[in-house]
């Protein structure tokens, strides 16, 4: 798969995501978790939902954004592993994020600003 055919995959999905959740997005972060995630892992890119504290539960929220991420391999061909997390969490680096080592979370691209300008 070519970059710009990922990278196109992905501002698809931010855009999704933004229309879905509004206000409670803080933040859409690319990682490229290369050859230290699940090896079994089949999508082409990992991307991480920060949402607003409040009151969502993690798997609802999962199955949201896995319908979201189907949308987009339809319509890009390009398959995204999306997780929600907390606003705190993501703030602190706990929970879900800290399984994610801090020079890969270090490395995440924003997509949220991407997508806004």
């Amino acid at each position: 798969m070519t970059k710009l055919k990922l990278k196109s995959g992905l501002l698809v999905l931010a855009r999704k995501i933004q229309k879905h959740y509004g206000k409670q997005v803080q933040g859409i972060y690319s990682v490229d978790l290369g050859q230290t995630y699940d090896p079994e892992d089949r999508s082409d890119a990992y991307v991480i939902v920060v949402l607003a504290d409040g009151n969502w539960r993690y798997f609802d929220e999962v199955g949201t954004l896995a319908g979201l991420s189907y949308d987009v391999l339809e319509e890009t061909e390009v398959f995204v592993d999306a997780e929600p997390v907390t606003l705190s969490a993501w703030n602190t680096r706990s929970g879900k994020v800290s399984e994610i080592s801090p020079t890969i979370l270090e490395r995440a691209e924003s997509l949220l600003e991407v997508v806004v300008a």
